[in-house]
This record gives C-alpha cells, structure tokens and sequence, in this order.
C-alpha cells in the first residue's frame, strides 16, 4: 500500500501515542516519501495531555516540521508550542523549516 500512495500523514499525536522506536520508524517512513518525490504532511495538533514534557513534545514535533512537505496547523498549537502570541513570531519560527506549504 505504501508504494502506491503519493501522500503520507501523521500528526503530533500519532508522535505522542507510539514509544520512540515506532517514531523512528515513521520518520524513516517520511523520509522515503520525500526520496521519492511524494508529499508527507504533518498536523502537529499538540495536545499537552499526552506528553510528559512538553520539551520531547517540542523535540519531537520539529522533526515532524523537518519531515514533512506540507504542515496542517493552527495558530493556537503553535502559539502553546512557541510561548507566544505573535503571528509574526510564529510564521518566523515555520519558515526556518522551509516547508514548501503551510496551511
């Protein structure tokens, strides 16, 4: 099934539910696809719940930035995750990943 998909999705909360292994595998997994000309897409949706430190939820969600070609997010994740309330700031803080589409 994988070779014959062009896109592959995964959220922070796919990140936060699987053990580190499991993540490995994924970003394996988004790398390929990228290899290969296809899109990943990333939705960070951070939900502080299911992290027991924001700082690996961080860790981990910017290499979900660094993964993917097209990130789903919204401005209120991202203000939690960047400590801010500045779209300015926030919009900053993504283009440095040089994600080809924010949405």
């Amino acid at each position: 099934a994988i070779k014959s998909a062009d896109y592959f999705y995964f959220t922070g909360i796919t990140l936060a539910i699987i053990d580190q292994s499991s993540r490995e595998k994924l970003f394996w997994t988004a790398k390929q696809f990228t290899e290969k000309g296809k899109k990943v897409i990333f939705d960070p949706n951070y939900r502080p719940h299911l992290w027991d430190r924001k700082e690996d939820a961080v860790e981990q969600i910017k290499r979900g930035y660094r993964s993917c070609n097209i990130l789903l997010s919204s401005f209120q994740d991202e203000q939690i995750l960047w400590n801010t309330s500045n779209s300015s700031e926030v919009l900053g803080k993504l283009l440095e990943y040089q994600i080809e589409e924010i949405v």
